[in-house]
């Protein structure tokens, strides 16, 4: 497979037009058409993983959070995560990141399951936006070299499904004018004809490339089609709402099941819980809100600040804080096992393999302050 193969296995499921407008989820560095025998995943591309990736024969990584956040007047070592961009060009390794748009297609479905947790909703919902094509079509038309360059733009895709399209028969009419060389009968035709149409929902971003392969394969001399904006509810959204059947003691069992010794929490935090609200990463006021409205007790979050705290205390909700990492690290073992699925029947099969990486973060304990002293760069002084 291309990394560019791959790219499109994502955007099926999780499409990269979701991602939110301050994102850069996609492509980052190296080629889209290097042919992938490995790819690795992780939350971050920082210069260990891109080492690691290097050292385990990937030519592909695929991380979560963008490796370029912001547009680059230059590049040079001093900028953030130049490091790993130089690495990753030496080293011809391409990195996509697939940051917000996973957000909307399972990073929470992912830390739900750590935490056995059934889901009811999403917390923050999020209709999708899609273009409606219709075709009309003369029935004795053979459609299909046309349906086939429409279908190659990637129009017509829903979740798992490709090609998907609904087709009605009806009467056409025209008069056709004296310069006009129409497709059905004779120039002077005003009659009813047999006519197809034909719909499909595609990606606003596909609207050039299906009009393209319109003009090239339409049969008539004026060709006939029409886009529509239109509302598809999928499956799309910010988070979600569970519950624990039976309820659970919310603190002990998610540190255990994140393998987690520190939690930061608030003074709302109920002994036990049955309705639970989960935002990987990092939390907003809307969450808190929402998560409210749809009953639940606690929030799991990654990090949340003072403010959002004490908003979260006046509303009656406890709030638990597992760290940014923590709670998006279960989404890149989803997206491995994602991956594999949807490249199964590929010859050779790509192999995908989770990088773990290492937070930023970590906790002081009174219990540290016995140990000696560490350099910037994580070793114990005098090593």
């Amino acid at each position: 497979m291309l990394a560019s193969d791959i790219l499109k296995l994502i955007d099926g499921f999780a499409p990269f037009r979701t991602a939110l407008g301050w994102d850069n989820s996609g492509f980052q560095v190296g080629d889209p058409g290097v042919k992938v025998k490995k790819a690795a995943l992780s939350l971050d591309a920082t210069p260990a993983v891109v080492e690691e990736a290097v050292r385990r024969g990937a030519q592909l990584l695929i991380t979560h959070h963008p490796l370029i956040f912001t547009p680059l007047k230059r590049i040079t070592r001093d900028l953030p995560n130049a490091e790993a961009v130089f690495l990753a060009v030496k080293n011809n390794l391409t990195v996509i990141s697939a940051h917000t748009n996973l957000d909307f297609a399972g990073v929470a479905d992912a830390l739900a399951e750590v935490l056995e947790l059934t889901p009811v909703d999403f917390l923050e919902p999020v209709e999708p936006k899609y273009l409606k094509l219709v075709l009309f079509l003369p029935t004795s038309f053979d459609s299909r070299e046309l349906m086939k360059a429409v279908f190659a733009t990637g129009a017509g895709t829903l979740g798992d499904y490709d090609r998907c399209f609904y087709k009605v028969g009806g009467k056409g009419h025209f008069r056709a004018l004296e310069n006009a060389s129409p497709f059905v009968r004779s120039k002077s035709s005003s009659d009813a004809f047999e006519e197809d149409r034909v719909e499909i929902l595609m990606d606003p971003s596909q609207k050039d490339k299906v009009t393209k392969a319109i003009m090239a394969h339409h049969p008539y001399e004026e060709p006939a089609y029409e886009f529509y904006e239109v509302e598809h509810t999928g499956r799309h959204g910010l988070g979600l709402v569970g519950k624990w059947d039976p309820p659970k003691a919310p603190l002990p069992f998610a540190a255990k099941k994140l393998g987690l010794d520190v939690l930061a929490r608030t003074s709302r935090v109920p002994a036990r819980a049955e309705t639970v609200a989960l935002l990987p990463g990092s939390l907003s006021s809307d969450a808190i809100r929402l998560a409210k409205d749809k009953g639940a007790e606690v929030l799991i979050t990654g990090e949340f600040g003072h403010h959002k705290a004490d908003e979260a205390d006046r509303l009656g909700l406890g709030l638990i804080g597992a760290g940014h990492m923590a709670t998006e690290a279960p989404a890149m073992p989803f997206l491995k096992k994602k991956l594999e699925e949807l490249s199964a029947k590929e010859r050779p099969k790509p192999e995908f393999f989770v990088i773990p990486g290492e937070s930023p973060i970590s906790h002081f304990t009174t219990k540290d302050a016995a140990k000696p002293p560490e350099t910037p760069g994580g070793g114990a002084t005098g090593g």
